[in-house]
Formats: C-alpha cells, structure tokens, sequence
C-alpha cells in the first residue's frame, strides 16, 4: 500500500554477542506510487535493533532528516563513527529550495548510551544536529552546518572510522 517505505540496512553496530543497532537508510514515496524516482520521495535516517544477533530487526524510529525536507532531499547514506561517549552520524543536509539530490555533508550527534538504551525500549533518543558551532538543533526539525569544504556538493553514501595508520578519522563521500 501507499505511500511506500523502504529501508536499506547501513551501518552496524555491535553491542555484544547478540544485540545489534542498524543505521538504515529510509525512503518514504508519495501515494502515487511508481515510477520509484528521487521526486517523488523523502528520506531520512532511521534506528532498527536485533536482539538476535542479526536475525530479525524491529523499527525504532527515525533519529535524522535534511531541514529542507523536499521531495529529492537525498539524506545519503549512514555513515557513523564513535568518539567518547557520543555517536556521530554524517548526512547530506540541503539548506537550498528547491532541494537538489545531494548538498552538504552534515552531522548528528547522540550519546551512545541513550541510543542502546532507548533501542531496547524499541524506540530512539533525540539526536542534535552540529549548526553554527553547537549541537542545538534537532536532528528531526532543524539546521546543520556543512562540513565539505568551500560547500561543493558531496553524497554521503558512504562509510567513516578511525584510521590507525594516519591517527585520524576519514570520511569518504561521492564528491562533484
């Protein structure tokens, strides 16, 4: 039935032996149905959980959105890395109207603790998105900063971690 969602499963985080977090990738197309384009849907981030190593999952919520919420606004796909005690999970944010695919890489933040917890619960933790040089807006109905230098368009379907070799976090990301 219409609208239509569909979840790509992203990236994994492992808990322990048994429990498990996904970051999905989540398309919701109009009643309209086909033709399946990027015009005719929204997207967002949302949390899924097995408790069975892998084996099931269950819908927790969405944790992300783009501001501009249009129709097109790809939000990319779910990058995320660990640091302290915080996850941070990068996406393509586009504060330009009318939206275009991809804009700028963005990030949003929520302590891991409250993420594991609330999954358990099957539902999620407000996430905030990094604007302006702190984490004050929602990451469900507000604005993030971009991260891409010089604001060139990038696309988050990508990965992150923490490379040993150089002693730093990469990001990598489709870049025009």
């Amino acid at each position: 039935p219409y609208p239509a969602a569909f979840f790509w499963l992203g990236n994994f985080y492992k808990i322990n032996q048994t429990e498990y977090i996904n970051f999905a990738h989540n398309e919701l197309y109009e009643p309209m149905g086909p033709p399946w384009i990027a015009t005719n849907c929204t997207y967002r981030t949302a949390l899924l959980y097995s408790s069975d190593a892998g084996n099931s999952w269950k819908l927790c919520g969405e944790i992300i959105k783009p501001y501009n919420d249009a129709h097109g606004s790809n939000i990319g796909g779910t990058p995320y890395i660990v640091v302290g005690e915080y996850f941070y999970c990068y996406f393509n944010e586009n504060l330009t109207s009318p939206a275009q695919p991809y804009g700028n890489i963005s990030v949003a933040r929520a302590k891991v603790a409250d993420v594991i917890a609330a999954a358990r619960k099957n539902t999620v933790t407000p996430w905030t998105k990094y604007y302006n040089g702190s984490w004050s807006q929602s990451a469900m109905t507000g604005q993030a900063s971009p991260l891409n230098p010089g604001g060139s368009p990038a696309d988050a379907h990508s990965d992150a971690h923490y490379n040993t070799a150089l002693g730093k976090y990469i990001l990598t990301c489709n870049h025009s």
